[in-house]
């Protein structure tokens, strides 16, 4: 009794709360008109022809309306389109602007120099762009943005909120999430909520969140708002339609404030005058019955939106009600409907996302390089005329900011303004190289020097002969072992430290190229500093110190035979050999053992370390449009026939043949009866063995039609559900026939309506993998001290190199793994399949460019849409043997793991015609492609280890990858000038525990020209209870960190913008968690 009690109790609880749910506020609704203009920073033009053409004029007309007018309202986003205009108004203009802000009628909402794409962007790319945006308004409005507005970014991040926060941004408007989930917390009011994704922040970094209802863009049809002449119909039509809006709207807040957006892509270019007019009519009159509809309308800002919402929280907590809920995870992928799956641009044009990681460390690197020039420069006034080079590091860092616009590091503008974002990216490279090079030959130098020593582009000494310095700078925060690869003439092979003692090396020449590989390890490179080697370029020399690598090439007999017509072996640095059936091949280092079967693919993995044989393998595969593609579109209709029609013919088939069974048999039965006399006895004999025949006749005949209707309708083998479905339901027919007198109808329409629920309930998944043809594949084996590598040469156009380093650093517990693809490929979707053998129960992990996420395989959901992206990271684990296989690389791309043990990473994706990645924005179905660009190349490194050796080391490695060292040559001979330059050179006294990431340090110059600043972010860069060991706070004191004396230091938030006290100068850094900090020397103490 007490049990049922109980239960009755708690059934009770759970109406009157599902009620409360469904219950609108009595007082009526507070509607917030927000006027808006979303303009793309890219994507049907360039940047500069979005502004030119669209963006001047809106602004212009946006400032004249709201100057009109002092209820109207109006909010902005993107700071990189408002700084080109802010630029050119006179000074009358901006005080008008500056009025308009400081009066709460213009809004800068984000203020991210762009809207950031979440999906695929680093967070250093996120945090640059929001706080080159931030610093812009400071500047020049002295305005902090309050709330967020992320409206178009194809799914959310859980690293939003996180970073969001910690630019106290309070508040975030989204509007892209899953079609499924929006259904849902619309039904159940949660389409408010506090966002709190991050174990290591806990509630410290939650935002309260805004979902948009019904897109960013107008509610109601207003194809008459920005005309002069408004029919009355065509306005008392737009006005009950939007009333009615309001009216459904509000059964989907809990609060009883509306955020309405009143706005769209490019809108109030033209006619801007004539919306605002028929717009406040339209609040004018319906406030004007707001007694009869209970509807209070008004312009507003979000600002004035989530102000109210606060003041509903508050009364909600005083009331002691249930409060707004929570949400901890993020809405990736993006699924706009149940046909449309936004995860192909997860690897768009992947040339485009390696160029934009590469901007990344340069411009992070330049700008260290650059503060230490500066830092310099404050005690040896020989140093002038920075502020060029500081122009130019600012200009590349504008460009960084804006290729993390969601139609550009996604890459779903159209071709021409991909080509358009290549070639701003390729300039900011170039001039940040002469910056790191001019910054770097002053700030080595012994005595000062005008002249630039050192270039990223290697030259021959005058002759073909001499020595040529090699100078790395390290911008981590510790120092650094590294691999260093040289493209040099093969005469260029004897390296040598800056104490002239020698350096191993080790040389690769490649078979199917022109140029040669140079690897010599770098030891010990000095934190944020510098190190210098030589390389020796000489034809006589017998290069004593380096190792010439045997190189194997093992192909076909066919191949070897041509290969020797046309090139005789006594050319060659390598052996030719030819492929034997059963011959294994295989490369090691001191952690792994990687074998290869006599077909050049990979057959398993052995981890010396710990004796363990791990059957890893490997396969390069492609999805075809004529063969399934999976990252858009899976039509629902097509599943409904493909499954409904094979049941309904598997449910008539069976009826018809059980049915003649019965009629035979009847007519058996007659004869039976005429000549036995009694046929009872005879008929129960006869029956079982009857039956039997006829059953299995017909089951087989079921299994026959059933294949041949699953092979008809083109279904792939992972459609077995359906082939399963037809026996079961011929069965059913079969019965129906046998034993019941029903007709004909009746069976087709058990099979039809049975199909159709198992249509609408499975999306089955629509698409097959193609491996690449291994046909005539070559393989090409190098062999040495430093490096192993097998290049699997494929006749496709594809090539994928597995490599093992042998040196003191990071990499020799990682498998490289490099794809090239080549711009003359007609490969289209192509990903690789790795499976490890690890038993995984169906988890993955992918990451938000910090933490990890673990995911799970839908099975019920299309191939497509199980796709998610990876930033930095991802990988498989199994908790029983605790092994781990880690993938990490320097771009981001997508991962699913289908099976336990499998992983497949969708590296590279060039999109055509035939994509629907997007109803509302068309031209992201035009063809784009990197093509033209050249080669794809791909690079990863995988780790396969236990989880406690993996958790060790893998973060540190990563950024590794994502920051290596930035690789100068001299330009002048060595016997003239290189001596003078420094050797070793660092300004951090003690290196940062491995773990705290110097994640940026750079020099702003405010106010008089003696006042500097200097700019520092550190980051924990374990997770919180990740493991016991790495579950711990870092010590800092910034004072003694460096060599040089702080006048003043001050803590941050994110963006600069706003200070946090700070009650000691020695902190903790917790897991996780990144701290910024403002230091400002003064010439007079910081002299030696």
């Amino acid at each position: 009794n007490n049990r049922l009690k109980q239960i009755c109790l708690t059934i009770s609880i759970l109406c009157l709360l599902t009620v409360r749910s469904q219950t609108v506020r009595s007082e009526g609704v507070k509607v917030f008109l927000i006027p808006h203009s979303h303009c793309d920073a890219g994507g049907q033009k360039t940047f500069q022809e979005h502004f030119q053409e669209d963006v001047s004029l809106i602004l212009s007309n946006v400032v004249s309306m709201l100057e009109k007018n002092e209820s109207r309202r109006f909010v902005w986003s993107e700071v990189s389109f408002f700084a080109e205009w802010w630029n050119q108004q006179t000074h009358e203009t901006q005080s008008l602007v500056k009025r308009l802000v400081n009066g709460g009628q213009l809004e800068f909402v984000g203020g991210g120099w762009v809207q950031s794409d979440e999906a695929v962007a680093d967070p250093q790319g996120i945090i640059d762009q929001m706080t080159m945006g931030h610093e812009f308004l400071r500047r020049n409005l002295e305005v902090k943005p309050r709330y967020g507005w992320q409206i178009d970014s194809y799914g959310s991040s859980s690293i939003t909120p996180v970073l969001w926060s910690l630019m106290h941004l309070k508040g975030i408007v989204l509007n892209h999430i899953s079609y499924d989930i929006k259904q849902s917390r619309l039904k159940y009011q949660l389409m408010e909520f506090f966002w709190n994704t991050s174990i290591s922040y806990g509630s410290e970094t939650q935002v309260l969140t805004h979902v948009l209802s019904n897109g960013y863009g107008f509610p109601v049809d207003v194809r008459n708002l920005f005309m002069d002449e408004l029919p009355e119909g065509d306005y008392n039509s737009m006005q009950q339609r939007l009333i009615s809006f309001i009216q459904e709207q509000r059964g989907h807040y809990r609060s009883g404030n509306l955020l309405i957006p009143w706005g769209d892509d490019f809108a109030y270019k033209l006619g801007s005058e004539f919306a605002f007019q028929h717009t406040d009519r339209l609040i004018s009159d319906i406030n004007a019955h707001t007694d009869q509809h209970g509807i209070e309308i008004r312009y507003g800002t979000v600002s004035e939106y989530f102000d109210a919402l606060l003041e509903y929280i508050r009364e909600e907590k005083s009331e002691n009600s249930p409060k707004f809920p929570s949400y901890h995870s993020d809405f990736l992928p993006y699924l706009p409907s149940d046909e449309n799956h936004w995860t192909g641009f997860y690897a768009n044009v992947p040339e485009m996302k390696k160029q934009i990681r590469i901007l990344q460390s340069k411009v992070r690197s330049a700008e260290m390089i650059l503060a230490l020039l500066k830092w310099k420069a404050m005690s040896d006034s020989l140093i002038s005329n920075l502020n060029i080079l500081g122009d130019h590091v600012y200009q590349a860092k504008q460009i960084l900011s804006l290729v993390q616009h969601h139609d550009a590091i996604t890459a779903t503008a159209v071709s021409r303004v991909i080509q358009d974002y290549f070639l701003k990216i390729q300039e900011a490279i170039f001039n940040l190289n002469d910056v790191m090079t001019m910054a770097s030959s002053r700030l080595l130098a012994e005595r000062h020097s005008e002249n630039k020593m050192l270039s990223f582009e290697f030259q021959l000494p005058e002759g073909g002969e001499g020595t040529v310095p090699i100078v790395l700078f390290n911008s981590l925060g510790w120092s650094v072992d590294h691999l260093v690869e040289l493209k040099v003439p093969r005469h260029c092979r004897s390296i040598r430290d800056s104490q002239n003692r020698t350096v191993s090396s080790q040389t690769i020449f490649r078979w199917n190229s022109s140029e040669n590989s140079l690897f010599f390890e770098a030891k010990k490179i000095p934190p944020m500093g510098y190190i210098t080697f030589n390389l020796k370029c000489s034809h006589s020399d017998p290069h004593s110190s380096n190792f010439q690598s045997r190189t194997l090439i093992h192909m076909n007999s066919a191949k070897l035979e041509q290969e020797r017509k046309y090139f005789p072996d006594q050319t060659f640095p390598w052996e030719l050999e030819e492929h034997s059936l059963g011959e294994t091949i295989s490369i090691q280092n001191s952690y792994y053992r990687i074998r290869f079967n006599d077909v050049g693919g990979i057959d398993g993995i052995i981890n010396k370390h710990r004796g363990k044989y791990i059957p890893l393998s490997q396969q390069i595969m492609n999805y075809r449009p004529d063969q399934g593609e999976i990252y858009y579109q899976t039509n629902k209709h097509k599943i409904f026939w493909w499954i409904s029609i094979p049941l309904a013919f598997s449910s008539l088939f069976g009826w018809f043949l059980g049915n003649l069974g019965k009629r035979k048999f009847s007519r058996q039965k007659m004869r039976l009866g005429t000549s036995v006399g009694n046929y009872s006895e005879e008929f129960e004999k006869f029956q079982p063995k009857f039956r039997g025949e006829r059953f299995a006749l017909a089951f087989l005949g079921g299994i026959i039609l059933s294949s041949t209707l699953v092979v008809f309708f083109k279904l792939n083998l992972s459609s077995s559900l359906i082939f399963l479905a037809c026996i079961l339901w011929f069965s059913i027919g079969l019965f129906l026939g046998v034993l019941m007198e029903l007709n004909v109808s009746i069976a087709l329409f058990a099979g039809m309506f049975f199909g159709a629920i198992l249509g609408f309930s499975f999306q089955l998944e629509d698409s097959t993998a193609v491996p690449i043809s291994i046909e005539g594949i070559i393989l090409e084996i190098h062999e040495g001290p430093l490096v192993q590598e097998v290049n699997q040469i494929f006749d496709s156009k594809v090539e994928m190199k597995i490599r093992l380093v042998n040196t003191s650093s990071s990499l020799r517990n990682s498998i490289g793994f490099f794809y090239n693809v080549s711009g003359k490929s007609d490969l289209s979707e192509v990903v690789s399949r790795i499976d490890t053998g690890i038993s995984s129960a169906g988890n993955f992990y992918t990451d938000n460019g910090w933490e990890m996420k673990l995911r799970q395989y839908s099975h019920v959901r299309s191939r497509a849409s199980n796709f998610y992206p990876i930033v930095r990271n991802g990988y498989i684990r199994d908790m029983t043997s605790r092994m781990q296989f880690t993938v990490m690389t320097s771009q981001s791309m997508g991962m699913t793991s289908s099976k336990s043990g499998e992983i497949e990473l969708m590296f590279m994706r060039e999109p055509d015609s035939s994509d629907v990645m997007s109803d509302d924005t068309p031209w992201v179905s035009q063809e784009i492609s990197s093509k033209s660009t050249g080669d794809t190349v791909v690079e990863t490194w995988c780790l396969l280890q236990t989880i406690d050796e993996t958790l060790e080391i893998f973060r540190e490695l990563n950024l590794v990858l994502n920051y290596p060292p930035q690789v100068m040559f001299g330009t002048v001979d060595v016997d003239k000038e290189i001596w003078e330059l420094d050797t070793l050179y660092t300004r951090i006294q003690e290196p940062f525990p491995k773990g705290l990431h110097l994640f940026s340090f750079e020099h702003v110059h405010r106010g008089s020209q003696n006042e500097h600043e200097f700019i520092l972010r550190v980051h924990n860069i374990y997770e919180k209870h990740e493991t016991e060991d790495h579950d711990i706070s870092f010590p800092i004191n910034l004072r003694i960190l460096f060599d040089v004396c702080l006048s003043d230091l001050e803590e941050r938030s994110l963006s600069l913008l706003h200070p946090i006290p700070m009650t000691n100068e020695s902190m903790l850094i917790p897991p996780m968690h990144i701290k910024t900090f403002v230091a400002r020397p003064t010439h007079s103490q910081c002299q030696k």
